[in-house]
């Protein structure tokens, strides 16, 4: 099984400057008209980590993360891929910063 790197430098670690949750809830992914399950490992009002079953994706690449807040409720989040690992993780960084409220968590 090969595997490609998307590297994005620095390091989206590095770049974190907010507060980071474990967070490990399913999503779904849109990205152009494709749309694939994901679980979150950790958000911040910057960014999130993703895995699953994912596509490789360029850097850069516009994505939309749709989370469920309610039982009939949903909040789409624009972001970008930034590095990831494929077939298994995926970082994005979000375009505006993600009120993590929304979710369920404290700011």
């Amino acid at each position: 099984m090969q595997h490609t790197w998307r590297v994005y430098s620095p390091c989206m670690r590095d770049l974190r400057q907010q507060k980071r949750h474990s967070f490990a809830k399913p999503l779904l992914m849109k990205s152009g008209s494709r749309t694939f399950k994901a679980d979150t490992v950790d958000i911040s009002q910057n960014g999130a980590r993703l895995v699953g079953s994912l596509p490789e994706l360029q850097e850069g690449t516009a994505v939309q993360l749709v989370f469920q807040i309610g039982a009939k409720e949903f909040h789409t989040v624009e972001a970008v891929a930034v590095r990831g690992h494929v077939g298994q993780e995926l970082c994005v960084k979000f375009e505006r910063l993600f009120d993590t409220g929304l979710i369920g968590l404290a700011a």
